[in-house]
This record gives structure tokens, C-alpha cells and sequence, in this order.
């Protein structure tokens, strides 16, 4: 009364029920009912969860209960042969009562055999009385009547402990359930277990038919006999549910089974016939394991949570019917929509939902939600709806479902169409229209708009492209021009330092020639000679000095220097030579008897040489050369200037450039390299300074402009000398002495090297060692020895980065100085490279089976030098990284015998970290407080261990696991992504592609094809 509304079926299905649910049927208390079992007097004994045993009536609909020496809570119940209801309740306690006399007796199978028992799950009489129980922890028990004695099962220890049920055939076969399986034996005494399944967990054991045996399991049903083996049914193949709790075979050949929903029917091939639930009239609730009970005339019972089914499988009916479906409800962005509401500017729908046809949206509300049901009310669970979208194919929804979701959808109409289908039988479809309405941007105004963009986007490309090209062939000529100019001067370098030596024992005894020899026509010949050493020397220092200011290498010493009588030195050296072409060499200082500036007095003299050498060349006889020194400001300017042949005003700035001849000049003057107004401009800049070309404006020929700083705020304190001369030092033009590798001098800094590598070079040359160490100097910290011997000593007091050695030297050669060092433990996985003259295929393969990592004959590039440095240093890192973190840690767990206190913090790491290895949320601040120290403290010891940091560590050791688990090939890719703590396959297959270099998938098959 005033409790709402009750539905009643169209057409009701002849399910029967007992229970709390029914006030005119409720004769069994309202406890769960664990077990049902019809007696040989016509009791049907029904036990329960807590409220004992009923014996009921099921011809007069009465029932017995017995409370008295009965346990409240009994898993099983079974009828023997003689009369005796044998009831079991948990820890193993059995209570056997005498049906007839109602007499009952206690057993504590625990006590009396010693054993361990969770409980009593299911109990079976063989063909001799025998009474085989089946326990939860403790395996098999069997009871001999004849001797009234309990015992544990001879092969329990052959056979699962946790066992759920069991059947006893009229062949003498045994068959049992387990949480790990079902299996087979023979009552013949000769005990031969046979597996039938080891992955299920068994609910129920029952023999639908002679030779086939059934098992309800929590993944499905499975079926067995002899002729056709296993075979197993799920939701997967048609059934409404995995969890299958009894099963029982009709006298039809069907099967019925109960599941978490409800009742199903299958035919004799096991395929799903119908389902029924509570709208049938199913009211028992949800099963418990193995409750149910064919009777002789064919009427089967179900038991559940909230009482007893039963019904005789003749009457249920399974008329499928047409149903009528509509919408019932429609959600955008998660809003219910009605009538009136708008999305954009578009009403969506005018009327209510479930009389709209059609459907109005703006393209940000392209996804959307449908509710579905039938017309008339009380549809039964069976029953599925299918759609389709603009014509296509018929998708099945799952039973139970009704809402439908689309995303995504293009602009324009969509026909969406909607159905039932109970058992087969499809309704008349309904038809649902939805216009997408599209945004601006795609509309046809916008389209054209597209087209107009595109056709000037295109034109504009093409010519920037053009443009581009352009610039790009301009670019890659003054690229080329670099590179030959910077391979002319690599060239002309390397050779340099081995031409100085017979360069400076050509002029010294030519001197000493021109000193005891005075025939004139000799000395003609000698100074021939001389001044032609000289050129090719000055030569030699010029592009020596360009090399070393491109390396960095030319360290500037400044001194505070008056520039007046500094420059007339210069000037009066060069008095005499400028009178044989009788040029007039003019020095004008106005008003200037003093100006103090800041230059380097070794190095500037260069400057005004090259400037007055080039107007000398370019200045015919009987001209004029002028070089004038000027206060400007807080700058000195000093110029020179002639009245020579002159420079075209686009070749002004060109003349600077590196190995660049001015067109015309050969006229005047043959020879030249191009190199004196490029280091001269290297070098003023080096004073802070700078220099251009112009035209005189006194007349014809070119001139030079110098400007450099008064004052000393661009230098630093360490690059000025204190101490005050009067004496200058400059570099004479005609005095050279021979030569060796400069050295730099102890006012002189060495480059800064751009990385931290220390290379030791090993070489008994001292000419060629320190060649090398120069050019390697300003990349590497270069160690310097000149033998084997001595380079070992030096290695093992400091261990180098990489060893560079020669392989002919005394003392001890490069090839046993590899052998020396492959064999110390300590330094055998140091990179070494010989350098040598020998390059035969045999004197390569003696160098590289003694441990070289690269051989390299002379000559040799010092660019393919640095990068064999550089790449096997590289190298080697890695491979530190590789054995220094990333290894599959379990192993390491349990094979490493932990000893110092580093290990012992790994080992920690390493539990914790494996403890959370498929948690996706651990963090470093979880993994360090975890372990017990600061998130600080676990970076920098992981960054000292294993030279990674903590995230890379926790990523890496993740993905090694998951190579691992991939390499058996027993799981899926996201399985195994999950496994080890990605929520994100495609993350998961980005970070190990990177790792590993191949992705999960290839990995997998490349395993599987080692393993075959």
C-alpha cells in the first residue's frame, strides 16, 4: 500500500521459489541456502548459512528444522547408502545423523587425524560404501564403514590440497575440483592421477551424461570425456557470464547452469539457448558453489542468497518476441539535452527526445551520448541492441547496455538507425537523423579562401625558394673557398714543421759562406740564396702564426710601450731596403714625441712588417710610402699609405681574407701567398683593435688604417707585464735561426682546452710529440712521454682518458706497452691508438690482436686524430653505463653476496624498487622514503653507482624486467606493460624502442627465433 508500482511479465515462465522473499512460501528461514539434497525418505534436506538444517516437504510445502546438535552453518550435505546424513561444517567438523531416528554424532576430523582442515567441501560413497571426503587444506579423507575409521587418502601428496567437489562414477572413476584445476583417478587401487585442467578454479563437478563429465569454473564451463578431451565455454564463445557455480543435465540433453546472472539453458552443443533472470520469475539470489539438486522425475532445483528455484524444464518457455525501441535520453558535454536547448547557435531539438527524429549540433559538440529502451516495460536481460551509422554494418551492443556514445563525427548528415534483438529476433529499425553542423573553417566561404592562400603561399614559396637557392650556392662557395683555404693552410702547417729543419740548415752554412767568401760573384749567388731562404721562412712563421691564433694558441703579453720610438726602430730597419727602389719611406708624427698605448712588442712589430712589406711590393720605383701615427680620441690610429698601383674598391676587404691575391698585382711583384694581411688583421684584433683598406686619399695607391685602444680597460691584469723597458723588443726581418716546434714561453698561457679528456701521447720523435700535443692542446689535456716505459710509470700514477702512442720506440715499443696494459686489471680497459709509418696489412693486424682499439698510419689528419679520441672515449662511457645500472637487478639480488655499505643501500633500492615495479604511480620521494633516506642523498649515490639518475634508474631497470618477460614470450605487450608499471602502451613501446633500439614486438620475435 502506497509502495510505488510492480511490473508483471506479459507472459510469466513456471520458475517456482522458497524463500524469505515470499511471505506465503518462506519455509526454509531467511538464510543463505548452502547446499540441497533429496533423501531416500523423500526429505529434502536443505542446509544453510547460520540457521541449520531444514528438512522440507515438498509435496505438502512444510519443512522441519532441526536447531538442536545440528551446526548452524553446514558447506555440504550427503545422503550414504545406509541412511546416514552426513553434514559438514568449517575446521573439519562432520555431524552424521541418523535420518530415521534423528540421532546424531560429532566428528572432529582434526583431532582425529591429526591434520589441518579449513573445511569440508563436498562428500561421495563408492560402489563398496566407502566415503570420500574432500577437505580445504588437507586434501582427500576417506571414511570405511566397515571399520568405522577415518583416514588421510594414501597419495594425498600426490593430488591439490584445496579441493571444492567431488563425483564418483558408476565405472569406479574419481573425479575431482580444485582451486588448481580437475583431475582423474581409478577406485582400483593402482592410483594414476590424470590432469585434466591445471589453470581453473572448479566450482562444481557433475555427470551430464555417461562418459561426460562437467565442471562449472569461475572462467566459464568445461567438458570432458575420453573421446573428445577438453573443451571449454566462456562469454567469450556465447555463454552471459564466466562464473559458472552448478550445472545440471534436463532428460531433454540440455544443460542448465546458474551464474552471477541468474539462469541460463544450453543445448546439447553447449551453445546459449536463453538466459533467465529476474524478470522470469528468478528470485534465489546470487549462487553459491555446487547448489543445486536434479530430482528422478526431471525437476531441478537451484539454490542462492535468498533461497530456492525450481522448476521442471518442460514448462519454461523461451518465446522471443519483436520489441518496440525508442530514445529515451540524449547527453551533450555531459548535459541532458530537452527541448529548446542549443548547441551554438543551432536548437538541437524542439520537441522531447523520444518524438524527435532528428538532431541539430555545432561542430564542438560532435560528440554526444544516446539512451536506448523498449517501448513496453520489463524487457528481459536477454535481450541486445544493435546500430548502425549512415548504412553501414549492424554493431551489437552487450547485453545489459543501452547507452551509445559517438565522438568525432564529420560535419554534415548522419543517418544513425537502432534496433532489439531477443534470441534472434530483430525488431523494425529505428531511424535517428544528426546534422553536424561545420565551423567556419570549413565552410565553402572558407574554402575559397583556402584556395586563394594557397595559390599566394605557393607563388611567395617559389620565390623564396629561388631566393633561397640563391643564397644557399653563395653560401656553399664561400664554404668551399674555406675549406680549400683552410686545407691550403692545413697543408702548408703540417709541412712547415718538417721543412724549418733542412730550411735552417740551409741558411746557417750559407751564412757562414757569405762570411769567409768575398768573391763578389759568389756572394751575389749567396744573397740570391739568402733572401729566398728568408721569404720561404717568413713564410713558414706566417702561416705557423695563423695556425696558432686559429687554435687559440697565441697568448698576447701586453706592455705599456711609447709607440714613437718604438715605431722609428721599425722604420730604420727598413730604410736601406726601400733605398735600392728609391722609395721614399716617410715617418710623421705631429706634435707627438710621446704616445704610451698597451701592445704585445714580439708580436705587433708583425703588424707594421706586413704593412710595409705589402706597400713595398706594390710600390713602383722612385714612389713614396708614408706611414703616420695620430691621437684620435682615446684611440691611436696609425696608417700607412702609397702611391702604388692601388686596390678595386670591391676588392678593399677581400685582401684580408686568407690566401686572396689582388687581381693586377702580379704586375709589380711575382710571388706571395695571400697570408700577411690576414694575420696582420689577426693580429690587431688580438690587440683590441682593428684595421681596414682604403683608397689614399692623397692621390693614388691604398691606404692601411690602423686603430688601436689608448687605455688598458679590454685587457686583463694577468696579460700586462709591470716591468718598464726602454729597450724594445722587436723580430728583426732578416735574422732567422733554425728552428724547432715552438714552445711556449714561460710568459705565455697554454689554450684552455674545450674538454675535460686527458690524452697521454707517447712518442720518442720530440719534434713530432709536440706537433701533436700543440694541436691536440686546445680540445684535450695532453700528457707528453717518450716511451713505453715511461708512459706505463705515468699511467699508473694517473690514470689517462686514452692512450695515443707510436709503435717504434726504445726502452719499450707501443706494441708491448698494449700488452702491459690489456694485462693490468686496473687500466685494461683504457681506449689505445698507435700512430705509426708501418702500414701493412700484417703490421695492422700484430697492433690490433695486441689490444689496439685503432691504428692509424703516418701521415695522418689531426681532425680524424680528435675524432677517433673523442669517439672512443664516447665509447667507452657508454659502455660503463651499460654495466654500471642496467642489468635484470632480481638476479643481482640473490646472487651478490652484499658486503659493503654501498651494497647494502643497492640491495635496499633494489627491494624496494622491485616491491613497486608495476606500480605506475612510484615516485622518487616514495621510492627514497622508502628506503630511508632524503631524495637528495638516493640522486647523488645512484649518479655515483650506476652513473644514472633516479628517474633513468627506475625507467631502465623497469624496461629491463619487461625485456625479460617479453624474451619467454608467454604475455601480451600491454600485459607485460602493466607488469612492470606503464599505464601508456605507446610510452611503454616509445622508452623501450629507445633503449634497446628495436620495439617490444621485434624484440619478442627476435627472442623467440634465438630460442628456436
Amino acid at each position: 500500500y502506497r509502495k510505488g508500482l510492480v511490473f508483471i511479465p506479459f507472459k510469466k515462465n513456471n520458475f517456482h521459489y522458497v524463500g524469505h522473499l515470499s511471505s506465503m512460501e518462506n519455509i526454509i528461514g531467511d538464510r543463505p541456502v548452502m547446499n540441497v539434497y533429496r533423501g531416500q525418505s523423500g526429505k529434502l534436506w536443505v542446509s544453510t548459512d547460520g540457521d541449520g538444517l531444514y528438512a522440507v516437504n515438498t509435496d505438502k510445502g512444510t519443512s522441519f528444522h532441526y536447531g538442536t546438535s545440528i551446526p548452524n552453518t553446514i558447506s555440504s550435505i550427503y545422503e550414504d547408502s545406509r541412511g546416514a546424513l552426513w553434514m559438514s561444517s568449517f575446521a573439519g567438523n562432520i555431524t552424521i545423523m541418523d535420518t530415521y531416528s534423528g540421532r546424531c554424532r560429532n566428528i572432529d576430523l582434526e583431532k582425529e587425524l591429526g591434520i589441518s582442515i579449513n573445511s569440508v567441501s563436498a562428500m561421495a560413497e563408492s560402489s563398496d560404501g566407502t566415503i570420500w571426503i574432500t577437505t580445504m587444506g588437507a586434501g582427500l579423507v576417506t571414511y570405511n564403514p566397515r571399520k568405522d575409521f577415518f583416514s588421510v587418502f594414501p597419495f594425498n601428496s600426490r593430488i591439490p590440497q584445496f579441493l571444492t567437489g567431488i563425483l564418483y562414477t558408476s565405472d569406479g572413476s574419481i573425479y575431482l575440483g580444485s582451486y588448481d584445476g580437475a583431475y582423474c583417478f581409478s577406485d582400483n587401487g593402482d592410483f594414476q592421477l590424470d590432469t585434466i585442467s591445471s589453470d581453473n578454479i572448479i566450482n562444481s563437478v557433475v555427470e551430464i551424461k555417461e562418459g561426460e563429465v562437467a565442471f562449472g569454473c569461475e572462467n566459464g564451463l568445461m567438458v570432458w570425456s575420453k573421446s573428445s578431451g577438453t573443451r571449454t565455454f566462456s562469454a567469450a564463445t556465447g555463454l552471459l557470464d564466466n562464473t559458472v557455480y552448478s550445472v545440471l543435465p534436463d532428460d531433454d540433453g540440455n544443460v542448465w547452469i546458474s551464474t552471477q546472472s541468474g539462469i541460463s539453458k544450453l543445448d546439447g552443443d553447449f551453445s546459449l539457448v536463453a538466459p533467465f533472470g529476474k524478470e522470469d520469475g528468478i528470485r534465489m539470489g546470487e549462487s553459491y558453489r555446487n547448489v543445486a539438486w536434479k530430482e528422478a522425475d526431471g525437476t531441478l532445483w537451484f539454490g542462492g542468497l535468498d533461497g530456492l528455484t525450481w522448476f521442471k524444464p518442460a514448462e519454461i518457455i523461451n518465446s522471443p518476441r519483436i520489441w518496440n525501441v525508442r530514445i529515451t535520453g540524449m547527453y551533450v558535454g555531459n548535459e541532458p539535452v530537452h527541448g529548446g536547448m542549443t548547441s551554438g547557435r543551432y536548437t538541437i531539438i524542439d520537441k522531447p527526445i523520444y518524438e524527435a527524429d532528428r538532431a541539430q549540433l555545432s561542430y564542438r559538440d560532435d560528440a554526444f551520448t544516446l539512451l536506448l529502451s523498449t517501448v513496453e516495460h520489463g524487457a528481459p536481460s536477454r535481450l541486445q541492441y544493435e546500430y548502425c551509422i549512415d548504412g553501414s554494418s549492424w554493431i551489437t551492443l552487450p547485453r545489459g547496455s543501452k547507452r551509445l556514445s559517438f565522438s568525432g563525427l564529420s560535419s554534415g548528415k548522419h543517418e544513425l538507425s537502432f534496433r532489439t534483438v531477443d534470441n534472434g529476433l530483430c525488431s523494425s529499425a529505428k531511424s535517428f537523423t544528426v546534422f553536424v553542423h561545420p565551423s567556419f573553417w570549413a565552410s565553402t566561404v572558407a574554402k575559397i579562401i583556402y584556395v586563394i592562400l594557397a595559390v599566394l603561399l605557393v607563388t611567395f614559396f617559389t620565390l623564396w625558394k629561388r631566393k633561397h637557392n640563391l643564397a644557399k650556392q653563395q653560401i656553399s662557395e664561400y664554404q668551399h673557398q674555406e675549406q680549400i683555404n683552410e686545407s691550403k693552410l692545413e697543408f702548408f702547417s703540417n709541412i712547415s714543421h718538417e721543412l724549418k729543419n733542412p730550411l735552417s740548415l740551409m741558411i746557417g752554412p750559407l751564412k757562414q759562406l757569405m762570411a769567409i767568401d768575398n768573391d763578389p760573384v759568389r756572394q751575389r749567388y749567396y744573397k740570391t740564396m739568402y733572401g729566398n731562404s728568408e721569404r720561404i721562412l717568413l713564410l713558414m712563421n706566417q702561416l705557423l702564426d695563423i695556425r696558432k691564433i686559429d687554435k687559440g694558441g697565441m697568448k698576447l703579453k701586453f706592455r705599456r710601450t711609447d709607440i714613437v720610438p718604438y715605431v722609428q726602430r721599425i722604420i730604420d730597419s727598413y730604410s736601406e731596403q726601400f733605398g735600392v727602389k728609391h722609395i721614399s719611406l716617410k715617418y710623421i708624427h705631429k706634435d707627438i714625441d710621446s704616445l704610451y698605448i698597451y701592445i704585445d712588442q714580439t708580436n705587433f712589430d708583425k703588424v707594421l712588417y706586413n704593412l710595409l712589406s705589402n706597400a713595398y711590393k706594390f710600390t713602383p720605383e722612385n714612389g713614396e710610402v708614408r706611414l703616420e701615427i695620430e691621437k684620435v680620441g682615446d684611440n691611436t690610429r696609425i696608417t700607412v699609405s702609397d702611391n702604388g698601383i692601388g686596390i678595386a674598391p670591391d676588392e678593399l676587404e677581400k685582401v684580408f681574407g686568407r690566401f686572396y691575391q689582388v687581381s693586377g698585382a702580379q704586375r709589380l711583384y711575382k710571388g706571395g701567398a695571400g697570408v700577411g694581411l690576414n694575420l696582420t688583421r689577426s693580429i690587431v684584433e688580438l690587440h683590441h683593435g682593428n684595421i681596414h683598406a682604403e683608397k689614399n686619399p692623397l692621390g693614388a695607391g691604398t691606404r692601411f688604417v690602423v686603430m688601436l685602444p689608448l687605455g688598458r680597460e679590454q685587457i686583463s691584469d694577468e696579460d700586462i707585464l709591470q716591468d718598464d723597458v726602454t729597450t724594445y723588443q722587436t723580430a728583426v726581418p732578416m735574422d732567422v735561426s733554425p728552428i724547432v716546434p715552438e714552445e711556449l714561453t714561460p710568459d705565455q698561457k697554454k689554450p684552455t682546452p674545450k674538454t675535460k679528456i686527458r690524452v697521454l701521447l707517447v712518442d720518442d720523435d720530440v719534434e713530432i710529440r709536440k706537433f701533436v700535443a700543440e694541436e691536440l692542446a686546445a680540445d684535450f689535456h695532453v700528457i707528453q712521454c717518450s716511451n713505453g716505459q715511461e708512459a706505463l710509470d705515468s699511467i699508473l700514477k694517473k690514470v689517462p682518458d686514452i692512450v695515443v702512442s707510436d709503435v717504434a720506440m726504445p726502452v719499450m715499443d707501443g706494441i708491448k706497452l698494449c700488452e702491459r696494459i690489456r694485462g693490468n686489471i686496473n687500466i685494461n680497459y683504457l681506449p689505445i691508438i698507435l700512430l705509426t709509418a708501418r702500414s701493412s696489412d700484417e703490421d695492422r693486424m700484430a697492433g690490433l690482436r695486441n689490444g689496439a682499439d685503432a691504428y692509424i698510419p703516418k701521415p695522418f689528419s689531426i681532425d680524424m686524430l680528435k675524432t677517433r679520441i673523442l669517439n672512443l672515449v664516447e665509447n667507452r662511457r657508454v659502455l660503463r653505463n651499460t654495466y654500471s645500472g642496467k642489468q635484470i637487478h632480481n638476479d643481482k639480488l640473490t646472487e651478490v653476496k652484499v658486503d659493503s655499505l654501498d651494497d647494502k643501500l643497492m640491495d635496499r633500492i633494489m627491494r624496494a624498487l622491485d616491491a613497486n615495479i608495476s606500480n605506475p604511480d612510484l615516485t622518487i620521494e616514495m621510492l627514497a622514503s622508502e628506503i630511508g633516506i632524503s631524495r637528495v642523498h638516493l640522486h647523488r649515490k645512484l649518479k655515483e653507482l650506476t652513473n644514472q639518475t633516479t628517474s633513468d634508474f627506475i625507467r631502465n631497470t623497469r624496461l629491463t624486467q619487461a625485456a625479460k618477460i617479453l624474451s619467454e614470450g608467454k604475455c601480451f605487450i600491454a600485459e607485460v606493460a602493466a607488469q612492470v608499471g606503464f599505464e601508456s602502451q605507446s610510452n611503454f613501446s616509445t622508452a623501450f624502442k629507445k633503449l634497446f633500439g628495436v620495439t617490444p614486438r621485434d624484440y619478442m620475435n627476435q627472442s623467440k627465433e634465438q630460442q628456436d
